[in-house]
């Protein structure tokens, strides 16, 4: 369940992101990155970038800007209800993602 928009400066370059970051699952998406990550991805692995479960939804390079939109979020009470059944392995080479391979995630 997602009921907050948050932002987060993004750690490489001049942009603030807004997030949509869930409440409930959030300990269970946690669990399955550490969990992907664990094996054939662990090389891929960031550690100098936190991972926090999220939708992005904006970014600006105007922080008073994202705030502005983060706050329109939050004023509103809105719930997003859903659940993860699927998961795609992408590479992104020269602004094209192209599929790797798609995990499907028992119920």
């Amino acid at each position: 369940m997602i009921r907050c928009a948050t932002i987060n400066k993004d750690a490489f370059n001049d942009y603030y992101h807004l997030f949509l970051v869930p409440d409930e699952g959030y300990s269970d998406i946690v669990k399955l990155h550490d969990k992907l990550y664990s094996g054939k991805l662990f090389d891929y692995l960031r550690f100098d970038i936190d991972f926090i479960p999220h939708i992005g939804i904006g970014n600006s390079t105007d922080r008073l800007e994202c705030k502005r939109m983060a706050e329109e979020w939050n004023e509103k009470d809105f719930e997003i209800k859903g659940n993860i059944n699927s998961l795609d392995i992408v590479k992104f080479d020269n602004n094209k993602v192209t599929t790797i391979e798609k995990l499907y995630l028992k119920p």
